[in-house]
């Protein structure tokens, strides 16, 4: 009965991030222009403009080469693959043997590549700017992330996000002080990462631009819910339980991803529009707080 609850459970997965996903950009962008004082765009935009943008033809650079048609593809396949490994209301689902953290960034950095390059490919003064500040962000962004990683591997003694959640659920709400410098860490990290790159989607029309739009939307979700396994996994499902458990743990997964965007559309109204600049000092101090977690952690297990 456990594989069968696991394989219910990662359909249903599956079909709430995939609806969820789109959804979410359109709460994220209401609740920014509300922040702003104007009334904002339909919560369902992000799937009309979706759906727009498939029925319109596909146009390539007459330079461009073969890259410029896979990496599409490539990059919606590698962000799908990513958020459908990453739990979000249940844990024990069939694909959380390979929910490993390296495994999920490294596919969100096989997106990020792949995008990049198509922006290259077409040898545009544009998207060559817009590929070369991703990567640049990236080389930043990826030494934080994976200081994170090492605190949460010694810490947790693993880097499975569904054993990770299954601890801290263990362990309720005892928190010591690495874990909240790793949360603030992931926060900031994820807040660079997320940011848009308008300039990669500049090469792109109809379907293939669809699907460099629709991991974007996908990249926030499984943010959302990493930070969320992580660090809050309240109330999702332990592993085998049923539809009762299922049913709490989708509304719990529900309010903690409501919470994490309004405070990310606050975090953006506050801010405002972060530049190259303030996105390389955010992801600087995630690099210093990735450390200073490190030394606690390092520290702790040398006196314990």
């Amino acid at each position: 009965m456990t594989l069968l609850t696991g394989i219910v459970a990662q359909i249903l997965h599956i079909v709430l991030i995939g609806a969820a996903a789109p959804t979410l950009i359109g709460v994220h962008r209401w609740m920014q222009a509300r922040l702003a004082g104007r009334v904002g765009p339909p919560l369902l935009q992000p799937w009309r403009d979706l759906i727009r943008l498939h029925t319109k033809q596909t146009v390539v650079a007459e330079g461009a080469s073969g890259m410029s048609g896979a990496a599409p593809a490539v990059c919606a396949a590698a962000t799908a693959i990513g958020a459908c490994l990453v739990p979000s209301f249940a844990l024990g689902m069939i694909f959380a043997p390979f929910a490993d953290l390296l495994v999920i960034g490294g596919l969100l950095a096989l997106a990020r590549c792949s995008a990049a390059l198509a922006a290259m490919d077409a040898g545009a003064a544009l998207g060559g700017m817009g590929a070369s500040r991703s990567l640049l962000l990236a080389c930043v962004a990826e030494p934080a992330l994976l200081l994170v990683l090492f605190v949460l591997a010694l810490s947790a003694g693993t880097l499975n996000v569904d054993l990770i959640a299954a601890m801290r659920i263990e362990t309720g709400t005892r928190w010591d002080i690495v874990l909240p410098i790793g949360l603030a860490a992931t926060l900031l990290i994820a807040l660079a990462g997320t940011m848009p790159h308008e300039e990669l989607t500049l090469e792109f029309s109809g379907t293939d631009l669809a699907l460099i739009e629709a991991p974007d939307a996908l990249r926030l979700l499984v943010w959302f819910n990493m930070i969320g396994a992580m660090f809050l996994p309240f109330g999702m499902a332990p592993a085998g339980d049923g539809p009762t458990a299922w049913a709490a743990g989708l509304v719990c997964w529900l309010g903690r991803t409501l919470v994490l965007a309004a405070a990310l559309a606050l975090l953006n109204a506050v801010v405002g529009r972060i530049r190259l600049v303030r996105a390389a000092q955010v992801l600087c101090v995630a690099v210093l707080l990735g450390l200073l977690a490190a030394t606690f952690l390092i520290a702790e297990t040398g006196t314990a």
